[in-house]
């Protein structure tokens, strides 16, 4: 019995040792590692900082590049166990399991998890807005009372230019604010994906050991969008489109309208954070691009109202109808301006 256990304790010894060349090895790989982050990996495209945490929050393309670089791919398995989908309840939840393959040898070498379900806030809720009955845009806004109030449905915001009487209960009928989205089953598919995208960059990080150096989801927590671009260079971060390669790596299939937080100027004035005339500020767009900008917006906010980047497109949006309203305001007050009688107006006939 005491040879058995002189046995044992001698293999767990053997089994805790560290080798001089094993920590060489592993500083070696730790070098490497923050050289190719460094280098390779582009903050607010592969992984951005988030306000009040103390690590930067690792996203999709720096989870993928870093499975790549350690000759890897991940295999998704759905766990039916911990999912659901509900239509006539508008319930859904996913979780995945990520598994991380040696492609040489088909081992798995890491494994991550990623739930996600359309009772988080970011899904359930959305912002409603006036919506014009005519055209379906949420597009309405509200005239001075100097001029008669009312309101219309504003072309600037991609409207079609109706008017209503300020008593109008199609419109004042309507809530605004935060709602319980109706609509949750078009967001299946959005859930879906976050979960295995949580599953994936999970899997990265215990791949790559960097918990140390990443965290993960806090952007998920975080409903203001994408990570911010670095204070200094506001406008210098670049969204690749197909037709644009990156230097760190092949194409990717990044919309270049994908918004990051509203970026102020050195003085404080707001910025473009999507599309072309990402980084221009708002106050130097011609009329004929803001007009483009806020139609892009509202259309993408639109399509996708509970989007991770919802909130930073509402700031956005908030941003240029400022803008709008600086240059256009009194143009608009004076269509929404009741129309003056005609001369005689004692006889005009009712």
């Amino acid at each position: 019995m005491s040879d058995l256990v002189k046995v044992e304790t001698t293999a767990l010894t053997r089994r805790g040792t560290i080798s001089a060349e094993l920590l060489r090895e592993e500083r070696e790989q730790r070098k490497l590692l923050g050289q190719y982050v460094q280098e390779c990996m582009v903050e607010s495209q592969d992984f951005g900082k988030i306000p009040g945490t103390d690590k930067p929050t690792l996203l999709k393309p720096g989870a993928e590049k870093l499975i790549d670089i350690f000759n890897c791919t991940p295999e998704f398995t759905l766990v039916s166990e911990f999912s659901r989908e509900d239509f006539v309840a508008g319930f859904f939840k996913y979780t995945f399991r990520c598994r991380i393959l040696s492609r040489g040898t088909g081992a798995v070498l890491a494994e991550g998890y990623g739930s996600a379900n359309s009772r988080e806030q970011r899904y359930r809720w959305r912002t409603a807005h006036r919506r014009c009955p005519g055209c379906q845009q949420e597009s309405i806004i509200q005239g001075k009372a100097e001029y008669g109030g009312g309101w219309v449905c504003f072309k600037k915001k991609g409207g079609c230019g109706a008017k209503f009487a300020a008593e109008d209960t199609r419109i004042t009928g309507q809530p605004i604010g935060r709602v319980e989205n109706e609509d949750i089953a078009d967001l299946d598919n959005t859930i879906l994906k976050m979960a295995k995208k949580r599953a994936l960059v999970d899997g990265a990080i215990a791949l790559a050991r960097c918990s140390d150096m990443f965290t993960q989801d806090v952007e998920d927590l975080d409903d203001g969008g994408p990570p911010a671009p670095p204070p200094a260079t506001p406008a210098t971060v670049t969204h690749f489109s197909k037709k644009e390669t990156p230097a760190s790596g092949p194409p990717r299939d990044t919309p270049p309208t994908t918004p990051a937080p509203v970026a102020p100027s050195p003085a404080g004035e707001p910025l473009v954070v999507f599309g072309p005339l990402k980084g221009k500020l708002v106050k130097a767009l011609t009329d004929a691009e803001l007009e483009e900008v806020l139609n892009t917006g509202t259309a993408m906010l639109s399509k996708d109202p509970n989007a991770g980047w919802a909130n930073t497109m509402r700031k956005q949006l908030e941003a240029l109808d400022a803008e709008v309203d600086r240059r256009f305001g009194k143009a608009v007050d004076k269509a929404l301006a009741p129309e003056p009688p005609p001369a005689g107006g004692d006889d005009v006939p009712f």
